[in-house]
């Protein structure tokens, strides 16, 4: 009897989808969910293919055990940081040949980003002699595979499914996933993945699209036991600025004007210093200063947010029929490494340079704090949380010493610090985002959090939406029923 009611119970959980939570479960990164679809012939759905350098482990050994990737018949991708996106070409080069579904403006951001990261993985695994997860041959050729899906377009991943992208903030083209699974017997179920959620009004971004009902909810609480200082960026940079241009605009007769150096990643925080610089600059609130971007990386990603301004807010779409929202008329792009090292000699002006990488542990920023940190004339300003053992977290804490590529270097620069710019939204955004559910889910997963920010984020949302909140660990796995 013991044995029947296990195997009828078995046959049961059949009937219904799974979920396993592959990565990013109590813990940040990198993010990979993947959907089990019962039926004749089983069908498995990855919510993103994300890699990070915190957690090696390849994605390929993420997999449940006998699933390797070839047998995958659909990868679904949110938006295109590498946590959620940077395992995907690794995916292609194993085997895996279904579609890559993303939003349009996704589709062209990753364009730009996965050849990108597999030309620095391959210059990475020759000078450190480690393995190759993917090059760039490996990435052009995963670019195949991507199908670009409109905002609010239903497609379906596989049969039996049907989904639709809403907006997420955060980032260009960057979408909640909601998906709709039949059930034998003519059910069907909803599902939810959130990915990042952005805060409201970011430049350029729709703010996060409501959703009214869904079964299912996978959330993420970066911040879940946080909330952000009601510190304004905008004001916060043009009074820092202000305060550097004061001393940037006293020539050294030896080195020039100073300058004012904005470490910044490529991908969404340049975008958004480049169009905060502009806005202020063109308010009269700011000196008109020439601002440097020196980031290839940054600068193709700017062109590809100017050919999607169709997928901008309404106020900004607007504007850009009259401006350009990311410069002005005499700023300046470096591509080169021989343009960037013109900005390290002696300046005729006062300079904003916005260089990547945003914490200051490695990239061409690098170079310019080499050159600057020593000189009372320089100001740096860094966005923003600080990694653990970064330059960046070194300096906002009051170093007045610090290496910078073997290099000590005695601080005399002005270091400034602005909050206020984070992506994500905070524990108080993302109960406002669920509170707009007309009734409560079944259940909640908590992922893209630290074990600590979920617990706090899971008490909260049980009180105020009522519903059942779980906290996966890496590798289990729920069914859907």
């Amino acid at each position: 009897m013991f044995y029947k009611t296990k195997r009828a119970r078995d046959r049961r959980k059949e009937l219904h989808p799974r979920v396993h939570f592959l990565g990013a479960a109590r813990a940040v990164t990198p993010s990979l969910h993947l959907l089990e679809i019962p039926g004749d012939g089983k069908r498995w759905v990855c919510l993103d293919s994300g890699s990070s350098q915190e957690d090696t482990i390849a994605i390929e050994r993420r997999l449940p055990n006998g699933l390797s990737p070839s047998k995958l018949n659909a990868v679904i991708l949110s938006h295109v940081h590498n946590d959620h996106v940077g395992g995907g070409p690794r995916l292609s080069k194993l085997g895996y040949s279904g579609p890559f579904y993303c939003t349009e403006p996704s589709n062209d951001l990753l364009k730009t980003i996965w050849p990108d990261s597999g030309a620095i993985q391959q210059k990475d695994a020759r000078r450190f002699k480690t393995p190759l997860m993917f090059g760039e041959q490996d990435a052009r050729m995963a670019l195949r595979q991507l199908r670009p899906v409109s905002m609010g377009k239903r497609f379906s991943p596989v049969p039996g499914v049907a989904a639709e992208f809403l907006s997420a903030s955060h980032l260009l083209g960057a979408a909640q996933t909601l998906l709709e699974i039949d059930f034998k017997g003519g059910e069907k179920r909803t599902l939810l993945y959130t990915g990042d959620l952005g805060r409201p009004g970011m430049p350029c971004l729709d703010d996060v699209a409501p959703v009214k009902y869904a079964d299912y909810v996978i959330c993420e609480g970066t911040y879940g036991d946080k909330l952000h200082n009601d510190l304004d960026p905008l004001n916060a940079l043009a009074d820092a600025v202000n305060r550097a241009y004061g001393l940037a605009s006293y020539p050294d007769k030896k080195r020039g004007y100073g300058a004012i150096l904005i470490p910044s990643f490529a991908l969404g925080r340049a975008q958004t210093v480049a169009y905060y610089l502009r806005l202020l600059r063109q308010q009269g609130r700011i000196r008109p200063i020439r601002v440097a971007m020196d980031s290839p990386l940054a600068i193709n990603i700017t062109e590809v947010y100017r050919r999607h301004i169709h997928d901008f807010n309404r106020s900004d779409r607007k504007q850009a029929k009259h401006c350009d929202l990311f410069s002005l008329p005499g700023d300046i792009e470096c591509r080169t490494w021989e343009e960037s090292a013109k900005l390290d000699k002696p300046l005729s002006e006062p300079t904003i340079i916005v260089s990547s990488r945003g914490w200051g542990n490695g990239g061409r920023v690098t170079s310019h704090l080499l050159s600057r940190l020593e000189h009372p004339g320089n100001t740096v300003i860094w966005l923003g949380h600080q990694g653990e053992g970064t330059p960046g977290s070194d300096l906002t804490a009051g170093a007045r010493s610090i290496y910078i590529a073997k290099h000590k270097l005695n601080v005399k620069a002005t270091i400034e610090h602005l909050e206020g710019f984070s992506g994500h939204q905070d524990q108080r955004e993302i109960l406002d985002t669920l509170s707009r559910f007309k009734r409560p889910p079944r259940k909640l997963f908590l992922v893209h959090a630290e074990e600590a920010p979920a617990t706090v984020l899971k008490a909260k949302i049980e009180k105020r939406l009522g519903c059942e909140v779980v906290i996966p660990h890496r590798g289990s796995h729920f069914d859907l029923t």
